[in-house]
């Protein structure tokens, strides 16, 4: 009887404990009949998890209970990891088109974020344009999610909080990004091209008072696209005639792109045509941002590597001088007439000092073509407004028309060596008829 009442005794002992645990003593040796506090529970469960997955624990205040960690969640949160790639949309930009490109952004992590990718590009052919700033792209991507986003630059475009102009002209660039937000880095170079074209690259420099002489009521873009449009013809000088209803710019073979820029007031007591030719550069190195003044040619290249991606420069003005240029260089300066004031006559004066930036000099004796003296043909003062061309002059531009016309032309716009002609300032006068 002895064993056996032991033995019930030792089973009674075990359920006792399995029902109360014994408690850690933390402090004093009275501390088991202290009542028990949240706090010491939280204590105790972070020091003394419970190991036997089958047990309840106790219930804590709701607030302290979510600042502890699910541990039955068996999810791994990871951050927010990005890829980038860039692709182009398609093939590679002529010289004056949209270039338009496509980022491929992946978030490789679980959780949503943010970023800010800023792109910067670099022109391997002119100078001062390295890593210049473009607008930046903010993504918002959930976890794992996959998105791409369009971005393009403009043929002329303006460097993102900066002054500088810039215009895309051909050869070959490189991109990269700078990534800020949840995950930040540079993702290394990605490199494009832009092909060659018959597209002229022109910064103009204007104020208000040019049109308002000439009583013009339209967009200043509106007239210099009218004026390199307008209807021209070609001649031999005896009754034969080509005609180009789309002016000089089909004559030529070219599409001249402008960018306008507003007020400028040259000084007219620097009135020699070098000074006024350099008054037109010195615009060119304030409104394009340059290390220097506009950059001419040397009968060459139109194009100089110095400035921006740009090829020509022309300066308009209400003053009545008449025109300036450089006879196979790429800077003109052209005003209105005091004697006539019509926008036929102006328009005439800037095609005019056009034909010598494109190395046509004056062909007098010949009198009533555009390059020669009297400049209005018959079949202008007749009322049909042709502006008609020699054909001497045209052999001069022809080399520069057969360049813009070779698609292996080199990183510059274009070139042309007219014979016989070096780059000087060319003076257009007022002959009356």
């Amino acid at each position: 009887m002895n064993f056996i009442t032991a033995l019930l005794v030792l089973l009674l002992v075990a359920v006792s404990c399995k029902k109360a645990p014994m408690k850690p003593s933390f402090g004093s040796s009275n501390s088991e009949s202290e009542p028990e506090s949240d706090d010491l529970q939280e204590v105790e469960d972070e020091t003394y998890p419970n190991d036997d997955e089958d047990e309840e624990t106790s219930e804590t205040d709701g607030a302290d209970k979510t600042t502890q960690p699910d541990k039955g969640s068996k999810e791994i949160v990871t951050p927010n990891t990005f890829e980038l790639s860039l692709a182009k949309l398609e093939a590679a930009p002529k010289k004056g088109e949209t270039a338009l490109f496509k980022l491929s952004i992946a978030n490789k992590g679980s959780k949503s974020g943010k970023t800010k990718i800023t792109p910067f590009i670099t022109a391997k052919d002119f100078e001062d344009y390295s890593e210049i700033r473009l607008p930046s792209l903010e993504v918002s991507l959930s976890g794992s999610e996959k998105k791409d986003v369009e971005f393009k630059i403009e043929p002329f475009f303006k460097e993102e909080g900066g002054n500088r102009e810039y215009a895309l002209n051909k050869g070959n660039y490189s991109l990269k990004f700078k990534v800020e937000g949840d995950y930040s880095g540079e993702w290394p170079s990605n490199d494009f091209a832009v092909q060659g074209s018959n597209a002229v690259f022109t910064a103009v420099y204007w104020s208000q008072p040019y049109l308002d002489k000439q009583g013009y009521r339209g967009s200043i873009q509106d007239y210099l696209r009218e004026t390199f449009t307008r209807k021209s013809q070609t001649s031999n000088g005896a009754n034969l005639f080509a005609s180009y209803d789309k002016g000089f710019d089909q004559m030529m073979g070219v599409r001249t792109m402008f960018k306008i820029y507003d007020n400028w007031r040259p000084d007219f007591s620097r009135w020699d045509g070098v000074q006024i030719l350099e008054q037109v550069e010195e615009e060119g190195k304030k409104r394009l941002g340059l290390k220097q003044k506009f950059q001419g040619s040397s009968g060459e290249d139109m194009t100089h590597n110095a400035n921006h991606g740009y090829d020509m420069s022309i300066g308009l003005t209400e003053h009545g001088f008449g025109g300036l240029a450089w006879v196979g260089g790429n800077t003109q300066a052209s005003g209105v007439f005091d004697g006539d004031t019509s926008v036929g006559r102006s328009q005439m004066v800037m095609i005019h000092e056009t034909g010598h930036n494109y190395g046509a000099p004056h062909c007098d004796p010949i009198q009533g073509f555009v390059m020669c003296s009297g400049e209005k043909h018959d079949h202008y003062t007749n009322g049909d407004l042709w502006f008609v061309w020699h054909d001497v002059s045209i052999e001069k531009m022809v080399k520069a028309k057969r360049m813009l016309q070779n698609q292996n032309q080199k990183a510059a716009a274009f070139s042309l060596a007219p014979a016989s002609v070096s780059s000087r300032p060319v003076k257009h006068t007022l002959i009356h008829d």
